[in-house]
């Protein structure tokens, strides 16, 4: 069965709404990643590591994830003095 000319191409209401609300939440995300980082011990490393390269090594990868689990595990203790 032929789709009709009226048929092609038709989005449902509000599909560009959906693209335009994923772009906000993808940007938002952006921030908050980048402040995190600004913030963070390791963090100013990080950046650059990701504007010299486009991405992160695997080492880098490696130790975000432990000091997440870390974190997730024990709570963020701050500084001891």
């Amino acid at each position: 069965m032929e789709r009709s000319s009226s048929d092609k191409g038709h989005q449902s209401p509000g599909a560009g709404e959906n693209t335009s609300a994923i772009g906000d939440a993808a940007e938002k995300v952006k921030w908050m990643v980048q402040e995190v980082l600004e913030k963070s011990s390791g963090g100013e490393e990080t950046m650059e590591e990701y504007k010299r390269l486009s991405t992160l090594t695997h080492c880098t990868r490696q130790h975000h994830i432990l000091v997440s689990h870390i974190v997730e595990m024990h709570g963020n203790s701050g500084s001891h003095s």
